[in-house]
């Protein structure tokens, strides 16, 4: 642990956020004063009574008017779930209407990638640094957090001064998890909220049956949860991916950086360029350096799956390896990864989206609409196939399952590399006559 580390370590949770604030006014150069409870009233549309609480866990007995609630603003979105590094944040980005042309005009492109285990992985180029143009994050390593007796209370802070917080928990001790009293899990939440009356943190991540919901965890349970993460989350007691992960931070605290402008300004010329790009698997290198060029170590001396290598192809090209991922699994047994097909088809809905974004929102030709209708019976096409790889990832020694998933893949991938095309020719079209 570093002299700093040691530093933050030891302070207490009160001076701790004084200095985190602080820290973040130097970095970007404007007030980040706590709101008042009037603020708070104008900003969420609800009464904050401030007042003296008693920490969790205290038998003292406490006056209902000393109790409080407080929720941020949030969203619980269904445009990307399969991933909860994109998931979460978006759900406090897209609480914000004005920056859905922000997110329209993002998350377009894909990128095929080998993991630590020889695994295949499908995302969006976009990564971490796309959340920064629109997201405040203060990040909290392990090490400052080891001293932290109440999660709860600093969590409770965070709140107040209007920060979300992606938080790691050990999911054994949290009701409505999967993992509930029958492994240590740790994995990441988001929350937004408290309510004293009920002694619930509210938050939003994947429930016991694997869907992304609304949570709320006792008081004392993610106390102790927490607790837990931190001792799991021991570097010295990792040798697999994790350890990267969990060295990185424990909490981040997110929220929507202030603007000046009513709306983001979507802007068709980029758009039409990201849609190009995928369309003919042009390789933006800016964009491979930001998703690709992070500190993760280069070596393989850690185990599991982990993103670690270059991309494999870029657009329209990641379904090569997604048909080779299939026919590995046929041929050798291996294991089939569900979330590939689950984010196509979260890929196919969100161009859908854009599309009708675009005619709701400029003068286009006729033959747009034309082919929207068509996208929208090829985006069921993958949603189709995604339906079945679940089967497949509950029945891995079935080919004849297999086979289906693989052909389907490949007629909706033949079928999307035709109107892609003829998409991409009617938005550069559509922009030379806007003037773009």
């Amino acid at each position: 642990m570093g002299e700093f580390d040691n530093r933050i370590a030891s302070l207490s949770a009160e001076k701790r956020v004084i200095l985190f604030k602080r820290l973040e006014e130097e970095a970007s150069k404007r007030s980040l004063e706590r709101p008042t409870a009037s603020e708070n009233e104008a900003r969420f549309g609800q009464t904050v009574e401030v007042s003296n609480r008693c920490d969790v866990g205290c038998t003292e007995k406490i006056e209902r008017s000393e109790l409080r609630s407080r929720e941020l603003r949030i969203v619980l979105q269904k445009h990307i779930n399969v991933y909860l590094f994109h998931a979460l944040p978006l759900c406090v980005i897209l609480a914000d209407d004005r920056l859905y042309p922000w997110y329209y005009e993002r998350f377009i492109q894909l990128c095929a990638f080998k993991c630590y285990d020889g695994g295949l992985g499908i995302d969006f180029i976009d990564w971490e640094e796309v959340y920064k143009e629109v997201l405040s994050e203060v990040r909290l390593s392990r090490y400052m957090l080891l001293k932290e007796n109440s999660i709860v209370n600093f969590l409770k802070d965070s709140i107040d001064r209007g920060y979300y917080a992606i938080i790691y928990l050990d999911e054994y001790y949290l009701l409505g998890k999967r993992d509930y009293h029958k492994s240590h899990f740790v994995h990441e939440s988001l929350v937004y909220g408290f309510d004293d009356v009920t002694r619930k943190i509210k938050a939003i991540g994947l429930d016991e049956d694997g869907l992304f919901s609304r949570l709320a965890f006792d008081y004392d349970h993610l106390n102790a949860s927490f607790k837990e993460a931190v001792r799991l989350t021991d570097p010295n007691a990792l040798s697999d991916y994790r350890r990267l992960i969990f060295d990185r931070y424990l909490i981040a605290l997110i929220k929507t950086k202030e603007r000046q402008f009513d709306s983001y300004p979507f802007d068709l010329s980029r758009f039409s360029t990201v849609i190009n790009e995928y369309t003919f698997s042009l390789v933006d290198k800016s964009k491979i350096y930001l998703r690709f060029g992070v500190d993760w170590p280069r070596n393989n001396d850690l185990q599991g799956s982990c993103i670690i290598e270059a991309p494999l192809h870029v657009g329209f090209e990641v379904y090569n390896d997604v048909l080779l991922h299939i026919d590995s699994v046929l041929t050798n047994g291996a294991h089939l990864d569900y979330r590939i097909f689950h984010l196509l088809s979260e890929h196919k809905r969100g161009i859908n989206d854009r599309l009708n974004f675009v005619v709701a929102n400029y003068i286009v030709h006729e033959k747009l609409g034309t082919l929207i209708k068509k996208y929208e019976q090829l985006m069921q096409q993958f949603e189709v196939a995604r339906l079945r790889a679940l089967r497949c990832a509950y029945a891995p020694k079935e080919p004849a399952l297999l086979e289906d998933l693989l052909h389907a893949i490949t007629r909706a991938k033949d079928d999307e590399g035709i109107l892609m095309i003829q998409l991409a020719e009617e938005l550069a079209t559509c922009k030379s006559n806007l003037g773009f």
